[in-house]
């Protein structure tokens, strides 16, 4: 039976049980005690907002008789990839919001699958991967759809480039770069585009969540080689 407003606020152990899932959560993903706090603030009020719209979301999709929706199409964009990681200083130019501390003396690597992704710089092809509104997706989910249509998880540089010509879309959705690894007290993250009142942001994730994967179609893979090979 649903609980309403009143019966939650009475509820100690309901509250106990949220704040050591969060804190839990926090440590997985290396996030600094301040950011928590910040979510008191008049400022982290909206992010209070998205937080429990997301809850929301995902509540409903788990109710009987809800319709599961398909892997949902996206537009393409085109972007030009310098193959360089920024120092810590550029990317709090381009990320005004925030940018993750581990940013600062750590360097992402290609994951497994993306190893022998040429540097070239050139034009990238992206797309979106997702499950649709409110539907988490998992990396493997995500990972198996980009592999079905053609596609690759995109690198964090070439993240980085899609963020930089097209702003706006990291503040519609959770952007996440699976192509890419920062390894931080012995676990792996990958980097994500995200938003809030202060502005765009660079954060760090793992696990699953209603993100918008970026991949690339391969055959700019096969392009940049054919190019080399001439």
């Amino acid at each position: 039976m649903a609980k309403n407003v009143s019966e939650i606020e009475s509820g100690a152990g309901l509250f106990a049980r949220f704040v050591t899932c969060m804190m839990a959560l926090v440590r997985e993903k290396a996030i600094p005690s301040e950011a928590i706090y910040w979510l008191t603030t008049l400022s982290g009020k909206n992010t209070l907002g998205k937080m429990l719209d997301m809850a929301h979301k995902d509540w409903q999709v788990r109710q009987p008789g809800h319709i599961e929706e398909q892997c949902c199409e996206s537009a393409s964009f085109v972007a030009q990839v310098v193959y360089k990681q920024p120092k810590f200083e550029e990317l709090k130019r381009r990320f005004p919001g925030r940018v993750n501390k581990h940013y600062k003396d750590g360097r992402f690597y290609p994951v497994e699958r993306c190893k022998d992704v040429s540097q070239e710089n050139r034009k990238v092809t992206f797309e979106y991967v997702y499950m649709g509104r409110g539907k988490v997706m998992s990396t493997s989910m995500a990972l198996a759809e980009m592999k079905a249509r053609g596609l690759r998880p995109a690198l964090y540089e070439e993240g980085l480039a899609f963020a930089e010509k097209y702003p706006e879309e990291q503040q519609k959705h959770i952007i996440v770069l699976l192509g890419s690894e920062l390894c931080v007290h012995d676990d792996n993250y990958v980097a994500s585009l995200t938003h809030d009142a202060d502005g765009r942001m660079l954060s760090i994730v793992s696990g699953i969540g209603f993100y918008h994967y970026l991949a690339v179609r391969e055959e700019n893979l096969e392009q940049a080689a054919l190019k080399q090979a001439l």
